[in-house]
């Protein structure tokens, strides 16, 4: 079975004037309806995350994962153009989520930027050093 064939439409969305295209793979719909989870939640939920995913507009990877449950989606986004971006999402596991142990209002998502952390730092530390010259 060729890739194509293995991905549905991808679920297509509007945020601030840009077209957000988000896609997985068959086999990760399939891994999800195991888990007893609907494919299109997951769809909703990273839109419901886009505008900030795409606060930066860089190509990135990245993890959204939640501390009480130790769920994690991975994500990869790639900019076509100042107008349309494209979100894969790479990997969602929820295995490790113990209902009968979570507390009754879990805390925040948390972003694991990495990559983009790291460049915003050097770019602060590159500012910082251009504005220290300007003096």
């Amino acid at each position: 079975m060729s890739e194509t064939e293995k991905k549905l439409p991808a679920f297509t969305t509007k945020i601030d004037d840009v077209e957000v295209s988000i896609d997985m793979t068959r086999e990760l719909i399939e891994e999800l309806g195991a888990q007893k989870v609907n494919f299109l939640e997951v769809y909703r939920l990273i839109e419901s995350f886009a505008h900030n995913l795409l606060e930066n507009k860089n190509d990135s990877e990245l993890r959204l994962e939640n501390e009480d449950t130790k769920a994690f989606i991975d994500l990869d986004i790639k900019w076509q153009d100042e107008k349309m971006v494209k979100v894969k999402i790479l990997d969602v596991d929820m295995k490790q989520v113990d209902q009968e142990g979570l507390p009754v209002r879990p805390k925040d998502a948390k972003f694991d930027f990495g990559k983009i952390e790291q460049e915003i730092e050097e770019e602060a530390r590159a500012l910082e050093a251009q504005a220290a010259q300007a003096r």
